[in-house]
């Protein structure tokens, strides 16, 4: 679901402040697929937010090791409660900010009586 600025300020501030695109998409999901090798330009960052306490820090990416590490990719539940805020980069290219929730989370948001398309 596609968000606008305005929807999406307070949320912002706590984790790309100096995020200065347009680009902004709201992920209903229980879990969050992680490739720490990116590759060829493209990468993530991400910041956590426990939406309880209003705090926010920077989201650890599982480490790979040189040789292919098949336990580095996987997919990391994500919690009630919290927003992982992705700043997205591909192939050199700024993605925008895609904010991951539970379906319950997202019931707790300021902008939740938006609709998400089917």
């Amino acid at each position: 679901m596609k968000l606008r600025k305005s929807d999406v300020k307070d949320l912002l501030a706590k984790s790309f402040p100096d995020y200065r695109g347009r680009s902004f998409e709201l992920v209903e999901q229980k879990t969050i697929y992680f490739d720490p090798y990116g590759g060829g330009g493209s990468w993530s960052d991400f910041v956590l937010i426990d939406l309880a306490t209003g705090e926010s820090r920077p989201y650890p990416k599982p480490i790979a090791g040189p040789f292919g590490d098949k336990n580095a990719y996987r997919d990391i539940p994500l919690a009630d409660g919290t927003v992982l805020v992705e700043h997205a980069t591909f192939c050199g290219k700024d993605c925008g900010i895609t904010f991951h929730v539970t379906p319950t989370t997202r019931l707790s948001l300021p902008f939740a009586a938006l609709e998400i398309p089917a």
